[in-house]
This record gives C-alpha cells, structure tokens and sequence, in this order.
C-alpha cells in the first residue's frame, strides 16, 4: 500500500506518511503545530449480485446486465424500475421506504351521503312491488258484469285476470295482486254462468 498523503490543518502543508503511522500524534515539520496522521479509509465497492440474490420488491433474480439500485440505508438490492415504482426501498421500516399513507376513518356518521345542495340524503326505501297490470281492472270488469253485458263483461274480467297471473309467476318480486287477480276471474266466471243462465231461460220462455 502507498504512503498516505495529506495536508496539515494549520498551514495547509502537503505531507505524507508510511501506513503504519496512521493515527499517530506529531507536529507537522513545515508549522510545529500538532496534529494526528489521519486513518486511511477504505471503501469497498458494493459486490455485483449473484445469481441468487432477488430484488426485494418483486422477488425476481437480480442479473448482472440489469440496472439495480441499493438502498444507501439498508443495502438491499432493488431493480432500478422497482425501487421507482415503489418510491423508494421495499423493506418496512427502512428510512428510504416511501411514506404511509393516512388511514381514513369510516364513522356511522360519514356514511350519510350528501346532495348536490349539500343536503344529506337518506338511503333509497326498499322497492315497493306494485299491482301486476289487469289485476284492479278484472275485478272491476268483473263486477260491472254482474249489472250490465255479463257475458262480455265477464270475458274482460277473466282475459285481464290471467294475464295479471301470468305475470306475477313470472316476476314476483316486482308484481303482487294476486288476490285480486282471483276475485276478477271468479267474479268473471260468475257473469258469464249467471248471464248464460238468464238468457238460457228467455230463449225457453220465448220458445214457449
């Protein structure tokens, strides 16, 4: 190894001293002044990664003829795109970690959302399954029928009313009325023997 070359504090002086010398107490020749021969520091380069060593932040294998980046804090290796996607090194706790993001609080009143006028708004009411098409009108067909048109009256009630049964089978968690569906074609059943029999009997009478 080389003498070690430096300068005296003092005046500024360039010096030089063997190795075994280094941190020995003595005055510099050109000023008298004390001073301490400094310590040779040796820094060694980082070693290349081996083909075991993976990056901390995907995991994948570190080759030689990729850029990679070493944390200054920790020395953990990271491929250069890595530790810029991240912000920074992977290891938790590491001082070149990125920062934590703030944790939100969700609290029951937070979850009230708010309108356009800053009003807040209540959640939408459950849905409310309405009265299948026909179902009103058969039983009201039905019972017109029972005073005027029984006959024709009668078929309104009893076609509005298995419509309507068609189709709360076939959606019933968005149609209902059921009931009254029933009551239109019993009703409607009703007119048509009732009338059928009324005009049975005028036809015998006039025959007569």
């Amino acid at each position: 190894m080389s003498d070690l070359a430096f300068s005296c504090p003092h005046c500024g002086k360039q010096l030089s001293a063997s190795e075994d010398m280094e941190g020995t107490a003595i005055s510099c020749p050109s000023c008298q002044n004390p001073l301490t021969v400094p310590i040779r520091i040796v820094i060694e380069p980082d070693p290349p990664p081996s083909a075991e060593m993976s990056c901390s932040y995907c995991r994948m294998p570190l080759n030689h003829n990729e850029a990679i980046n070493t944390c200054p804090s920790c020395r953990t290796p990271h491929h250069e795109e890595c530790w810029a996607e991240n912000g920074g090194c992977s290891v938790f706790g590491c001082p070149e970690a990125p920062e934590e993001e703030d944790t939100i609080s969700i609290s029951p009143a937070a979850t009230s959302t708010r309108s356009s006028h800053g009003r807040s708004s209540a959640a939408s009411p459950p849905f409310q399954k309405k009265n299948a098409p026909g179902a009103t009108s058969s039983l009201v067909w039905g019972i017109l029928g029972f005073l005027i048109c029984g006959l024709i009256l009668g078929i309104v009630a009893i076609s509005n009313a298995n419509k309507a049964k068609k189709l709360i089978q076939e959606q019933p968690d968005v149609y209902t009325g059921d009931g009254l569906a029933t009551a239109g074609l019993v009703i409607g059943i009703i007119d048509l023997v009732a009338w059928g029999l009324i005009l049975l009997g005028k036809i015998a009478g006039a025959a007569s």
